[in-house]
């Protein structure tokens, strides 16, 4: 930091600041002894906020929820934006198992951290909202009984949605519950990331 002779502007790595901006935020400790006191500019501690902090830690944690929930991410991706064709794939019989075979994408650094992650939440809030707007809901009292789905055992809880019963024409009862279970946990843990993004004020931007 370089303090001009007039104390005017200060230098701070590179940057020119008006030196009321600076004391502004200013930590001062000490004090002068005497009229003729030297000024100690070890005595000032400049504090400045980095507002992209908030944004970066959430980046970081956005993607770890993504490669958490990977399958339900790129299961509800696929229907959301090919919808015709998801209804007609056959997915090999395995339905939601189709999709575990995928590389996870290791998190990585962002120049943009803020509009990075908005993007990305607005995009796992759709599929959180797709989700429950077509009435997936893992309670006995909104079981779907359907006679398709009969072969895979007495009953299949929960909404199966967006898989139709073809889609696990190979799958076991075992295998075909699991995928109620991941959405329940993807929807359980959506609230905390919605939390965590609410108290991001840059997010707001």
């Amino acid at each position: 930091m370089i303090l001009s002779e007039n104390f005017t502007v200060l230098q701070f790595e590179g940057v020119d600041m008006r030196w009321w901006k600076i004391l502004k935020n200013a930590k001062i400790s000490g004090k002068a002894k005497g009229k003729g006191s030297s000024f100690d500019a070890s005595k000032i501690k400049i504090n400045i906020d980095d507002k992209d902090d908030c944004c970066e830690e959430f980046w970081k944690t956005i993607q770890e929820f993504k490669n958490e929930h990977i399958i339900v991410f790129k299961v509800m991706g696929d229907e959301m934006f090919d919808t015709e064709n998801f209804k007609n794939t056959t997915f090999d019989g395995i339905g939601h198992m189709y999709y575990e075979g995928d590389t996870l994408v290791m998190p990585m650094s962002s120049n943009k951290p803020c509009s990075d992650s908005r993007s990305l939440f607005s995009l796992i809030e759709d599929i959180y909202f797709d989700i429950i707007e077509s009435g997936y809901k893992e309670s006995d009292f909104v079981s779907v009984v359907d006679k398709e789905w009969k072969k895979f055992g007495h009953y299949v809880k929960g909404n199966m949605y967006p898989f139709l019963p073809k889609h696990y024409g190979q799958a076991t009862l075992i295998q075909v519950n699991e995928w109620p279970k991941l959405v329940g946990k993807f929807l359980e843990e959506y609230n905390d990331l919605w939390r965590k993004y609410e108290a991001c004020e840059e997010l707001k931007g």
